[in-house]
């Protein structure tokens, strides 16, 4: 190889590093409303779990891939978009003893702290607010894939997901011999990469348990 070959690999080199550099970074992503979605699962009379989709999420993410503990989420559901696949089930979901949507038209989740757990695991914990109530929820989180969009045209970000709450945690206690308590999530999440300058406001902040570590993960 000549000495020119040699310099210009090197040169190349150094490039593709700073690029690989910049996009390290803490970033903004938008979540895709397409390629976002949210499934739930819970007990009917103990014969079958009947299973629910959230339509429409909206909301926003910072991920830093070389220090998850800089990354959280903020999402918003619209309750009106949650469906069971019949029209008259989910007409009655949406009723006060359920979903109440007419006095709380949105879920809320603030995902607070991302715990790196492997090279590709974690755990985000957050708050979901449901029914104008509170509670503290935990997923398990996969990283699938950041990378370059071609479709979009841009970078993008793709997770899976999966927790478990009770639905009486947030005063949906109705049907308590009917249906379960226990509600199981599964979520798949792809967010587009915003311009640096979202950075500037970004949509969330992390905030660390007062008992874990500021440290990122090794």
């Amino acid at each position: 190889m000549s000495r020119y070959a040699i310099q210009a690999a090197a040169i190349l080199a150094g490039l593709l590093a700073a690029v690989e550099g910049l996009f390290a970074r803490p970033a903004v992503y938008r979540l895709d409303p397409v390629h976002t979605q949210i499934t739930f699962f819970v007990d009917h009379l103990g014969f079958s779990r009947a299973s629910g989709r959230a339509y429409g999420s909206e909301g926003a993410l910072v991920f830093d891939p070389e220090d998850w503990s800089r990354s959280c989420a903020t999402v918003r559901i619209p309750v009106q978009r949650i469906g069971f696949g019949d029209a008259r089930w989910d007409e009655r979901m949406q009723r006060s003893d359920f979903f109440a949507a007419a006095e709380y038209p949105w879920i809320e989740f603030q995902g607070l702290w991302l715990e790196r757990t492997g090279e590709r695991e974690g755990i985000l914990r957050g708050l979901l607010r449901l029914r104008g109530r509170d509670a503290p929820v935990e997923l398990q989180v996969r990283l699938n894939r950041i990378g370059y969009n071609p479709y979009a045209g841009r970078r993008a970000v793709g997770f899976s997901a999966r927790g478990r709450l009770s639905r009486r945690a947030f005063g949906m206690d109705a049907l308590p011999r009917q249906i379960g308590d226990e509600v199981e999530l599964i979520i798949e999440v792809e967010a587009l990469r915003e311009p640096p300058r979202a950075l500037r406001d970004p949509p969330c902040q992390p905030q660390a348990p007062k008992d874990q570590a500021h440290a990122p993960h090794p």
